[in-house]
């Protein structure tokens, strides 16, 4: 199925009347967007590559494969992009090249293939 950004009047029909007593949701969630349009208006922000510094890695499985995520931007460079998405706002990230490494390594095994 191919997804295709909503036209405005469809959004507009899909909202929902918010009546909430309560402090805590007093508001609705804020979103950046407000109509496909306005896209042009986000900031573009780079991921640099930081071969002094690099923020680390961490493993998970995509599709039964071990896979390793090395974030190889400064966690100082990585930390000022995230304040700059604070309250609610939008910003495109453009990835110099290295600064996110993807490495897939070995199947991993179902428990119940495993059994076999």
């Amino acid at each position: 199925m191919d997804a295709e950004p909503l036209d405005d009047e469809v959004c507009e029909q899909l909202k929902t009347k918010w009546d909430s007593k309560d402090s805590v949701a007093k508001k609705q969630v804020y979103l950046g967007i407000n109509t496909f349009s306005q896209a042009d208006d986000i900031e573009d922000v780079c991921l640099q590559t930081s071969k002094d510094d690099p923020a680390g890695s961490e493993e998970t499985v995509i599709c039964n494969h071990q896979v390793t995520i090395f974030y190889n931007g400064s966690m100082e460079h990585q930390h000022e992009i995230s304040k700059k998405t604070a309250n609610g706002r939008s910003l495109q990230l453009t990835f110099e090249k290295g600064s996110l490494t993807l490495v897939i390594g070995e199947k991993v095994e179902e428990d119940g293939e495993a059994e076999k």
